[in-house]
């Protein structure tokens, strides 16, 4: 009798051993996909922040082509006018009306 208790007892001893080895093995395990995970969060993050900054640079680029495209728009308009045409002839051209008087300085 004694003997089987001897025996049931380092059964036991050995089973509680086998428990803590399952136990460390699964605490290091969950250490191991935490830290996976935490790794993996911050990479994410710092991707996430990037393309952040560059949603926001390509926000501020469409900004600054919209405002160029209501520019050219208004000076397309200016050029269509008969203002525009009539500088251009007068300026470059040297054209005048034919009722106008020129009046050229002396050098």
């Amino acid at each position: 009798m004694k003997n089987k208790n001897i025996k049931r007892k380092k059964a036991d001893e050995q089973e509680i051993k086998s428990r803590k080895r399952v136990m460390r093995l699964a605490l290091v395990l969950a250490v191991c996909i935490g830290v996976v995970f935490l790794v993996n969060i911050i990479g994410f993050k710092a991707k996430n922040d990037a393309a952040k900054a560059k949603l926001d640079e390509l926000n501020r680029q469409l900004q600054s082509e919209q405002q160029r495209s209501e520019e050219l728009d208004r000076l397309e308009k200016d050029i269509k006018s008969d203002e525009y045409v009539e500088k251009v002839a007068r300026e470059k051209f040297n054209l005048c009306y034919p009722d106008e008087i020129i009046f050229a300085p002396e050098n």
